[in-house]
């Protein structure tokens, strides 16, 4: 993971070994830069955000976004925040934790259009496939709850249905 510090101004104050393999820049190239270097313009405001509630002493819940590598690739990362406070309990700055979730992201993706794929060309085999034989209700492949599970949840009655065999 990697594990960043910053203060109240949005400047990079420390930077791990995990932060560089995450985000492709060196300890020596990013101490003092402003930490948003690693956000899309169409992101900024995340970070004014953050900011924001860090000073204001409020929680950031942790979420998931997108962040800029120092090649210009952009990946889904999962960040988390906390208040860094001195030894009187005032707050300095603010640690993340950032994770590279783009292959899970991608993983996801793919299976969720696997199944979408097979519920449309089972649908094409079985019509009646759309929907649930108990109530009516209708499967959609976005239900999937989680798609790793490989059910699909009817609309109606909340039946679930697998594609796979066990």
């Amino acid at each position: 993971d990697a594990i960043i510090s910053k203060d109240l101004n949005g400047i990079i104050r420390s930077w791990n070994k995990g932060a560089e393999r995450v985000f492709g820049y060196t300890e020596e190239e990013v101490i003092g830069q402003p930490i948003t270097i690693l956000i899309p313009a169409e992101r900024q405001m995340e970070e004014t955000e953050i900011l924001s509630r860090i000073r204001r002493g409020q929680r950031v819940e942790h979420f998931e976004t997108v962040r800029r590598c120092k090649d210009g690739t952009l990946i889904d990362i999962s960040l988390t925040i906390s208040p860094i406070k001195n030894d009187k309990g005032v707050i300095i700055g603010a640690s993340k934790i950032a994770r590279d979730i783009t292959g899970s992201k991608q993983a996801d993706d793919r299976l969720a259009r696997y199944f979408e794929f097979w519920i449309l060309r089972l649908q094409g085999v079985y019509p009646g496939l759309s929907r649930c034989p108990a109530c009516g209700g209708s499967f959609d492949a976005g239900a999937s709850m989680p798609p790793r599970e490989h059910l699909f949840v009817c609309s109606g009655c909340g039946a679930r249905w697998s594609l796979m065999r066990r």
